[in-house]
């Protein structure tokens, strides 16, 4: 009752439109309480789906740049844009494989599967050098594309459909460094750290 009283009372002030008052006032309760205060946009999408695509969309738009960095066992949605970003499994990509167009896949450090028994820190920082030596090329190995043709990292914070995993810190500290350092992007397809649904700050 009380939610269908809020949504009656936001009918009787501001109507059915899209462009209403309310979303912006969302957007600028938004930027106020964005990490640091740095949100200056905001783009209303209707699904995690729309959301990962426009991030991406305005990524590649933004950088002039053709390429995005995403990982294995992410998922990010169902959309045929969406099903190139995520390796959430093989049969998702079936009669999609010429799509996969300018998408670079680097290993996501979920302890299950950690080789040879390193510890999830040390795998975090394999799967950071996996990037930048065998992506990059550096420390003699030869790469596979410039970083100046890379205009984003996309992925998930908290691994959701691939199995419900938190990666170390110093592999969110690590993308966070090779975007700085490269001049790409760091896109957080967020679903379970919960933005936004963890009630009042």
């Amino acid at each position: 009752p009380k939610v269908l009283e809020a949504v009656v009372e936001a009918m009787k002030q501001y109507g059915f439109c899209y462009n209403s008052a309310i979303r912006y006032e969302l957007a600028e309760k938004l930027a106020e309480i964005s990490p640091n205060k740095k949100l200056t946009r905001v783009s209303y999408e209707i699904s995690g789906t729309e959301a990962a695509e426009a991030a991406v969309s305005y990524a590649l738009t933004y950088k002039q740049r053709p390429l995005i960095i995403c990982f294995h066992s992410q998922y990010h949605g169902d959309s045929i844009g969406a099903r190139m970003f995520d390796t959430i499994g093989g049969d998702r990509k079936r009669g999609f494989e010429a799509w996969q167009g300018g998408v670079l896949y680097a290993p996501y450090p979920y302890s299950f599967r950690t080789p040879l028994n390193v510890t999830p820190e040390e795998y975090a920082d394999y799967c950071l050098w996996y990037i930048e030596s065998l992506i990059l090329g550096q420390e003699k190995i030869a790469g596979i594309v410039s970083p100046d043709r890379v205009a984003a990292i996309l992925f998930e914070p908290v691994m959701a459909e691939g199995g419900n995993w938190i990666p170390p810190a110093n592999f969110i500290y690590g993308l966070r460094k090779l975007a700085d350092k490269y001049d790409w992007l760091l896109i957080c397809d967020e679903v379970l750290s919960g933005f936004g649904r963890t009630g009042k700050i």
